[in-house]
């Protein structure tokens, strides 16, 4: 963990080697990723095409860069706890003993959330998706789509939908560096729900239902996330911070005889052996 106290280089330093770190447990996990991609790939299928759907492929090399985009997409899945630790670990010397506590949960919360939001777009948002698109199909019209393009899609989907879903642990943990206040994202409701909606129309296919799909859950977990704040997190940030300064204005007001008297009676109560 970086010191608090560093330099600017030790601070970029630090901020490297959790660069690498992430990045190196990506490249681990890509390997096995890369190997179990047709498994996952023909999962895929099953869960959000329908039944009559056939995937083609148009260059020679595409099978292939879709196993590697695929092994890509599992490397980046299955180390997401450890990036996410790997941060809440950088910026541990810079938080009081409170927000320390909730490093470990902040960790566990966002992957939980971002492995969740991608689950939903997988079973439930890319699903709806092609039947839509399926529907569109008649005998004169048949869909023939390759298997580059739809992992490409749903690749999108997923991570974005993964993404959006962080949004309430970032709320929190700006809530607890004392950053945003309940009251201020109370009035900056409207901004906060167009916004929402502005995203969602960039990280999903152009249609109405996906759209629609992400923006609602982010919208409940936006007022999820005030409700939390208001009547949890801010409650807790106003006592550990007059903890904290009672703790430090008794340390003030301690006379140095008072401490020169207590090492002493140390001293004193100390038996050599």
């Amino acid at each position: 963990m970086p010191d608090p106290n560093g330099s600017i280089l030790d601070q970029l330093e630090a901020l490297r080697g959790v660069i690498l770190k992430s990045l190196a447990a990506v490249a681990v996990l890509v390997i096995p990723g890369f190997f179990f991609a047709p498994h996952c790939l023909k999962y895929i299928i099953k869960v959000t095409c329908p039944g009559e759907l056939k995937l083609h492929y148009f260059t020679p090399l595409e099978p292939f860069l879709v196993q590697l985009q695929m092994g890509l997409f599992l490397g980046v899945a299955l180390s997401s706890w450890w990036i996410f630790w790997q941060v809440a670990a950088f910026v541990a010397p810079g938080l009081y003993r409170h927000e320390k506590s909730s490093l470990l949960k902040f960790s566990l919360s966002a992957a939980v959330l971002f492995l969740g939001g991608g689950a939903f777009a997988f079973y439930f948002v890319l699903p709806m998706v092609m039947k839509f698109s399926y529907s569109f199909a008649t005998s004169e019209l048949q869909p023939v789509i390759g298997v580059g393009d739809f992992l490409s899609m749903a690749t999108m989907v997923i991570l974005g939908f993964a993404v959006s879903f962080l949004f309430p642990v970032v709320l929190v943990l700006l809530a607890k560096l004392g950053l945003v206040e309940a009251e201020t994202l109370s009035k900056k409701r409207a901004v906060v729900i167009t916004v929402i909606f502005i995203i969602a129309a960039f990280l999903t296919p152009p249609d109405i239902i996906s759209q629609l799909a992400m923006a609602i859950p982010a919208w409940l977990l936006y007022e999820v996330t005030l409700i939390i704040i208001k009547y949890k997190i801010a409650p807790q940030s106003r006592k550990s911070t007059c903890e904290e300064s009672s703790e430090t204005s008794d340390e003030r007001t301690v006379p140095e005889h008072a401490g020169s008297r207590r090492s002493q009676d140390k001293r004193r109560r100390i038996r050599p052996l």
